[in-house]
């Protein structure tokens, strides 16, 4: 983009959304615990000037972590949106979290799907730093271990579930829809360069990529 060293600036303040909420979590149940967990994400959470990993806490009450992840750059997943559950459970880390992740399933076409993995995390690692390390991990575990299958049908995967649908609105939590907003417009010239290296693998699917984001204002 025109200024890469803008994505993370403008983009750290979504890193921990609802942070006053960490103090009603079974595993945090003081203040001061939850801001020491907060702090740490703000620091070891994945944040670069092409994506990172974003963390709502509007479920925390009930167990849960809604995160969102971009696509990691020079990868079939580069400059996409997608959204994870991870359920916590109250004697985490001993006992697995879940994750609902999304992944490409060849048999319904090129679309992403929703999967519930177990997670496990550092049982040895105080809980709130377990946690962290388990978010800061979901990038890996989502991107590079579920990679498999054609090239092109990851693309169009990608561009129709995790470009399209996303600036569209469809699938998006409402904790995500201003991150989503400024995740596109700053990435927008950087993701019409990628449809035109991807024109080949997935015609059509860039061709409406580069139609939608011309309409939205760039930075």
């Amino acid at each position: 983009s025109a200024n890469p060293a803008r994505y993370p600036v403008v983009m750290r303040r979504f890193l921990v959304q609802e942070v006053q909420k960490f103090q009603d979590h079974l595993l945090l149940p003081t203040s001061e615990e939850g801001m020491l967990l907060t702090s740490s994400m703000l620091s070891c959470l994945p944040l670069g000037s092409c994506g990172g990993v974003f963390v709502s806490l509007e479920a925390l009450q009930r167990g849960c972590l809604r995160v969102a992840l971009c696509g990691p750059p020079e990868t079939w997943f580069a400059n996409g949106l997608f959204f994870v559950d991870v359920w916590v459970p109250g004697s985490f880390p001993a006992s697995p979290a879940l994750m609902q992740q999304v992944l490409l399933s060849s048999d319904q076409g090129h679309h992403l799907v929703p999967r519930v993995t177990k997670v496990q995390g550092d049982s040895r690692a105080e809980p709130s730093q377990a946690l962290v390390t388990l978010l800061a991990s979901l990038p890996g575990a989502l991107f590079v271990e579920n990679s498999a299958g054609e090239a092109g049908d990851v693309m169009e995967a990608t561009l129709r579930s995790g470009i399209l649908a996303v600036i569209h609105g469809k699938g998006v939590p409402q904790e995500f829809t201003a991150l989503a907003w400024c995740h596109f417009r700053l990435r927008g010239r950087d993701i019409l360069e990628q449809c035109k290296l991807w024109a080949d693998a997935a015609p059509e699917a860039c061709r409406e990529v580069t139609a939608c984001l011309q309409g939205l204002p760039q930075q």
